[in-house]
C-alpha cells in the first residue's frame, strides 16, 4: 500500500489536486489518503465543503485539527478561538445547517490520532504530548517548534503533573504530523539524549523531495501544509512551498515528503 498524506488543506481544493497529481505522475500513484486535520478554517465554508467531498471517496483516516476540532465542538473560550471569531462562527452557522448534515456527521467520524502498530507509527495532528487541563483547546494545538519538545515526546513519564501523552495512548517509534506548515525531520537518539534536526528545505529545493526510512528508530515528520494559500504563522522559518507525503509499506516503510507542483 502506498498511502497520501495530506495536512492543512484549508480549503484548498486545488491543493489536493496537485498533491494527486504528482503522486500518481512521479511515485507511481497511491492507494488511498490519509489527512491529518485542518480542513475546515482560513478559507470559505463552501471551499471547505468541496475538500471534504474530495476527500469522502480517497481517505481511509481523517483526523480532526484543530480548527475541525474548534468548529465541531463550539468551544468560544481559548485565546486562539477569541482572534478567529468570526470566521469560526461562519463555519459553525454552514457546518450546522440541515443540508450539510451529511458533512457535519462525516466530520464528526474523524479521529483525534490513530496508531499503526504494524509500522510502530502514530498520526497526529500536532504534539503527542499535550496539556492535561486545557479543555477548551484541541488537544494536539502545541506544536513541536524544538529540540525540546522532540525530547518531551520520547523522555518524558506518560503523565505527570501538566502533561500526559495525548489521551494517554502507546507510545510508538514514529509520528507523522500536520499543524505546523514548515516540513521538517527529527530524530531523537535516546542512548546520547540527542535530537538531530532535518529542515528537508535543501532537499526539496533541489530534487522536489525529500526521503526517511521508518525504521524503528525515534523520529517524528512534520509534513508541512499541502496548501500554497496558507501564510507560514509568524515566528517561523518563511518555507512557503505546500508539501505532502507519500508512506509507502512496501519499500521499508519509505516516506517521501515532497512539494506539491
Amino acid at each position: 500500500m502506498k498511502h497520501l498524506i495530506v495536512s492543512d488543506v484549508h480549503g484548498d481544493l486545488e491543493a489536493l489536486d496537485r498533491a494527486a497529481n504528482r503522486a500518481a505522475n512521479d511515485f507511481g500513484g497511491f492507494d488511498d489518503v490519509w489527512c491529518l486535520g485542518d480542513v475546515l478554517g482560513r478559507c470559505n465554508p463552501e471551499e471547505a465543503g468541496a475538500c471534504i467531498e474530495w476527500l469522502q471517496p480517497c481517505a481511509s483516516v481523517c483526523l480532526l485539527g484543530n480548527w475541525d476540532w474548534w468548529i465541531l465542538n463550539d468551544y468560544p473560550d481559548s485565546d486562539d478561538q477569541q482572534r478567529h471569531n468570526s470566521d469560526l462562527k461562519k463555519f459553525r452557522d454552514w457546518l450546522y445547517k440541515d443540508s450539510n448534515e451529511k458533512i457535519k456527521n462525516y466530520v464528526g467520524t474523524w479521529l483525534d490520532y490513530k496508531i499503526f502498530p504494524e509500522f510502530d507509527l502514530t498520526l497526529v495532528h500536532g504534539n503527542p504530548m499535550v496539556y492535561k487541563h486545557y479543555h477548551q483547546q484541541h488537544p494536539s494545538l502545541r506544536y513541536i517548534p524544538d529540540n525540546d519538545s522532540v525530547r518531551e515526546v520520547y523522555s518524558n513519564p506518560k503523565e505527570s503533573d501538566d502533561y500526559e501523552i495525548f489521551h494517554s495512548m502507546q507510545r510508538t517509534s514514529a509520528y507523522f504530523t500536520g499543524h505546523h506548515h514548515v516540513p521538517k525531520i527529527y530524530t531523537y537518539s535516546p542512548n546520547v539524549d540527542k535530537v538531530d534536526t532535518n529542515d528537508v528545505h535543501s532537499n526539496l529545493a533541489e530534487k522536489g523531495f525529500s526521503r526517511v526510512s521508518i525504521d524503528g528508530r525515534k523520529r517524528i515528520v512534520r509534513i508541512g501544509s499541502v496548501s500554497k494559500r496558507e501564510l507560514i504563522k509568524q515566528g517561523r522559518s518563511d518555507f512557503k512551498v505546500p508539501t505532502a507525503m507519500i508512506f509507502d509499506e512496501e519499500t521499508g516503510c519509505m516516506a517521501t515528503i515532497f512539494e506539491v507542483k
